[in-house]
This record gives C-alpha cells, structure tokens and sequence, in this order.
C-alpha cells in the first residue's frame, strides 16, 4: 500500500512538472498578448519559486526599477515548495489564458501516468523529467539576476567584488563584459565614470571594456565624467585610455560642449601628445 501510494505521488509530480513545461512554453510563445506588469510579475515570481528556490540573490539597486520589481515579488513568494510554485504559476495562466491547454497539449503518456502508477505500483517512468526548457529559461533568468548583481556592485563601488565577479561569472571578456548594461544601456565603465571611479576604469579597460560604448542617449563613458565635472577623470580617460574627443551625443552635440573651454584645451592638447 506504501509502495502504491508514494508511486502514485511520484507520478503526480511529473504530471505536474510535465504541465508547468508545457505552461512555460505557451507563455514564453507569445501567445499571451499583452499581459501588465502586475500579471508578468507573479510568473517571473513563482517561476523563479519553482526552479531556484527562496531569493538569496542581494537586494537590487534603488535605481533600478525593474530589478526591484522583481526581487521583490520573488522574495514575496518565499517558503512555498517547488510544486506550490507550479501550481501558482499554472493557477495565474488559467486566469490569463483559460484555454491555453487545448492550444499547448500536454503528453498523453503525463495525463496517463496517475492511472498507470497506481495500477501497477511499479517504479518504471515515475520520477519527474527534467524540463529542459525550464533549464533555458533558468538560465536566461540567471544570467540577468548576475548582471544586475555587477551592475550594483559597480554603481556601490564595489571594485574587489566586482572584479571577481566578472572574472568567475564569465562576463569579465570584450563582447560579454559590453553585454552588461542598465536601464539606459549604461555600462559598466559608464558607471565607474559616474563614480569618478580611476580604479575601477582601469580594471574594466583591463578586462574589455569598450572605451566608446554608448549609452541610451549615445554618450560615451567620457561624456559621463565631462557631465558630472570629474575633469582628472576625463584627462585620465584621453591620456591613459584613448577616449575619443570627437564623439557626439545622439543629439549632435560634440562630447567637449559639456565641458569649459580650459579643459577642452587641455583635453585636447593631452590628446595632440598621445598622437605624437
């Protein structure tokens, strides 16, 4: 009777996990439409739930939105086992999209399974399958939960953290580290030069980081140490780095009107002697 009973169990956690697959694959397909931020929320929330666990990722930075949103609905669902979390998220796609199972059908072999077990009180096919597409989705999720890590990490200053970070994450190289920006597309490197940060814009240089990125407005890390008036900085970034002085803002203004006409001298004149 034990035997049947926790074959039985087995088998229903498959059939739910097989379901929370299928779930994520109606979801993710586009299919929803418009779903509001609300709604978004709750399925990033119980997906993490389900997959990773209670959030233990470090408290975002206020200024990212985004990232506040969702660490905070995820830590909201905090205690609830993996098949709670399925279950939530399958609860909150019914009442989004009530007929999603007839469009995304879930295996013959799942909705069988119950019977299947029960009859046969056997071990053979009961354990829960590994959703591969859970592991993707899991992966991109994590991939993003660490960049918004390192982005935090730069934005407190965090350089001994933040180098490591990079270096064991597997961001710390060229294209990769550049793939790490924030909410208008300001890098890392963006961020030490709001800081006036010279030693982490030395580490990030060190690792890839692209001297001329640009951020959502098409200013380049230098622009961001001429608009806060960090003029060392500046001066560091043409004569250590190569900063180009000629770059524009997506509004056409020339990087060096955000600067007096002495240190656009100077900056120039740096400039005029690296070329030499």
């Amino acid at each position: 009777m034990s035997g049947a009973g926790t074959g039985g169990a087995e088998s229903r956690a498959a059939a739910n996990e097989e379901e929370f697959e299928a779930a994520q694959k109606f979801a993710s397909s586009g299919a929803l439409g418009k779903v509001d931020n609300e709604d978004q929320l709750q399925l990033y929330a119980w997906f993490k739930q389900s997959v990773v666990g209670d959030c233990t990722t470090p408290k975002p930075s206020m200024l990212d939105f985004v990232g506040m949103a969702k660490w905070n609905a995820w830590r909201k669902v905090a205690g609830k086992s993996p098949a709670e979390a399925r279950a939530a998220y399958l609860g909150v796609l019914d009442r989004l999209a009530p007929g999603w199972r007839e469009k995304e059908p879930i295996a013959a072999d799942t909705a069988n399974a119950g019977a299947a077990a029960g009859g046969a009180g056997g071990e053979g096919g009961m354990a829960p399958r590994v959703s591969t597409f859970a592991m993707e989705e899991e992966k991109a999720h994590d991939d993003q939960t660490q960049a918004e890590r390192l982005l935090t990490m730069a934005g407190r200053g965090e350089l001994e953290a933040l180098v490591t970070a990079l270096k064991t994450s597997g961001f710390g190289k060229g294209d990769k580290l550049s793939s790490i920006v924030g909410d208008d597309n300001e890098t890392l490197l963006h961020m030490a030069c709001d800081r006036d940060d010279a030693a982490m814009v030395d580490a990030l240089i060190e690792l890839g980081a692209d001297v001329e990125a640009r951020d959502v407005d098409g200013l380049t890390p230098l622009g961001y140490a001429l608009m806060n008036d960090h003029a060392d900085l500046a001066r560091h970034l043409v004569s250590q780095h190569g900063a180009n002085l000629e770059a524009r803002g997506d509004d056409g203004d020339p990087i060096l009107s955000m600067c007096g006409p002495a240190l656009s001298q100077s900056l120039r004149e740096l400039a005029a002697s690296k070329s030499k």
